[in-house]
């Protein structure tokens, strides 16, 4: 027998349209034009700190293993 809250997040699961979050494909391009490091590693290492300060936080409730690529629910990121 499932517990109430596996049973709630199943549920979840199967009523939540899958869709496309484009927030890192945005904070990507920003990045890169006002990038001015010459190093490729410098440069990625850059994004990277911009994207853990300016991607929306996303934590739904009754989780048990907290955080997500995308900022909705079913949401896929763009590369």
């Amino acid at each position: 027998m499932l517990s109430k809250r596996i049973e709630n997040l199943k549920a979840q699961l199967r009523e939540t349209k899958p869709s496309i979050c484009v927030e890192r494909a945005r904070l990507v391009t920003e990045f890169y034009s006002k990038c001015t490091f010459e190093s490729t590693y410098m440069r990625r290492a850059h994004l990277l700190e911009y994207l853990l300060e300016n991607m929306t936080i996303y934590i739904r409730d009754d989780e048990l293993i907290v955080g997500n690529h995308s900022t909705r629910y079913r949401a896929c990121p763009v590369y």
